[in-house]
């Protein structure tokens, strides 16, 4: 230290520094599959002992040593690889301490639960600890129902009186939001499927085999009335829409009711292209549902009416008429999914045909069967097809596109 006349003198200067703790850096992520169990196997790859799940391992700035242990409630069907087996995973299980030589992060697995249809969104917690500080990193797991499930349901007549006898033919649906979500994207894309028990007395399930197929017009055999005499309708407001049509005339008689084994009913399965606007006389218009859906569009809670007509009495009825509306092909398993717009999501198709998007994140997107529609959004990610012919938008980042077997477009 030196004063105004150039003199010196010296002084110490003491500065503590205190050591401060970096907290662990987790990164959350989301994983996706079908709710359906038996899609585990169904497709390549085949995932027999579960969904491997995408966990990210943390990281620690001042390289500590994190010890990660799963706690909370654990989600049921969640496992890891032991070195010899499967084994659920419990609340206080080390997943992960390099210290140790543990490393069970990447043989996490999940097996969706029992019930195809179910929707499932669950998470499994973390403990992530740096000998200081704890940090919590979540593992979100969402099962998905197949696409092809119905967004409506409704259902004319209670099944033990016959519709023929004064009973209620008509039945009010109240349209829910995904039935219209469904039509505004694609009218020409939605089905109704109808189920029904018509036969001859006394009544049975399965229908009987020889009251399933019709002979030719007016031969007499159920199968036969059936056609002749059930009209299926779909009435908004004034306008009637014919799903099915009896047939009046050799000209106009044709199958439109087919066996159902995994009912044992019969069925009927129209898309909106082929429902018509019928006018004052009941005749057929060239108007289709489709149409007057697009110049009329639907709104959540709507009413529509669901008609099922018997022209003819006698011993041949039904006892319920079963209405499913659907936005896909009502066959196909595959499923839907709209990733986290700014996680990490790993999603697994199925071998139906799948509309799979990462949007935001570093995704990993596998196809697997079908022809599938795999869109990245956001992020880099890592998109394969799998079999079938696909298609595959990277978006934006740097992405790493595998078509697989098929004719793929990229």
């Amino acid at each position: 230290i030196m004063d105004g006349d150039g003199d010196l003198s010296t002084t110490t200067l003491t500065i503590t520094l205190s050591d401060v703790n970096n907290a662990p850096v987790a990164a959350n992520t989301q994983n996706w599959m079908s709710s359906d169990p038996a899609q585990q196997t169904l497709s390549t790859p085949s995932y027999p002992d579960g969904y491997p799940l995408l966990v990210t391992i943390p990281t620690d700035a001042d390289g500590d040593n994190l010890i990660v242990t799963a706690t909370g409630t654990i989600p049921t069907g969640t496992f890891y690889f032991d070195g010899l087996t499967y084994v659920a995973l419990t609340a206080g299980t080390v997943l992960y301490d390099p210290a140790g030589g543990i490393n069970l992060l990447d043989d996490l697995v999940y097996r969706p639960t029992a019930t195809v249809t179910d929707t499932v969104n669950v998470n499994l917690s973390l403990d992530v600890f740096d000998g200081t500080a704890h940090v919590t990193q979540t593992v979100g797991i969402h099962e998905v129902p197949p696409t092809s499930l119905p967004s409506d349901t409704a259902q004319v007549g209670n099944g033990n009186s016959p519709l023929t006898s004064g009973n209620d033919q008509t039945q009010n649906l109240s349209l829910s939001q995904a039935t219209v979500s469904a039509i505004t994207a694609d009218p020409h894309g939605s089905t109704v499927v109808i189920y029904t028990d018509f036969q001859e007395s006394p009544f049975v399930t399965p229908i009987p085999l020889g009251e399933r197929n019709p002979g030719v017009f007016g031969d007499g055999s159920a199968g036969s009335h059936r056609e002749q005499e059930v009209q299926v309708e779909i009435r908004i407001g004034a306008n009637r829409f014919a799903v099915v049509e009896d047939d009046l005339t050799a000209g106009t008689f044709e199958q439109s009711w087919t066996y159902d084994p995994a009912t044992g009913l019969m069925k009927a399965t129209v898309d909106y292209d082929h429902i018509f606007l019928l006018d004052g006389a009941g005749v057929a218009t060239t108007t289709t549902l489709a149409d007057y859906l697009i110049a009329n569009p639907p709104a959540a809670g709507d009413t529509w009416t669901l008609s099922y007509f018997d022209n003819d009495g006698g011993n041949y009825q039904a006892r319920a008429v079963r209405f499913e509306f659907f936005s896909h092909d009502p066959g196909d398993p595959g499923i839907t999914v709209n990733g986290d717009a700014t996680l990490a999501d790993q999603i697994y198709g199925t071998s139906g045909i799948d509309h799979l998007n990462g949007n935001g994140g570093n995704d990993v997107i596998i196809g697997r069967g079908g022809n599938d529609f795999l869109s990245g959004g956001g992020g880099s990610d890592l998109i394969s097809g799998g079999d079938g012919n696909d298609l595959l938008v990277g978006g934006f980042g740097q992405d790493t596109m595998t078509g697989g077997n098929g004719a793929d477009t990229f």
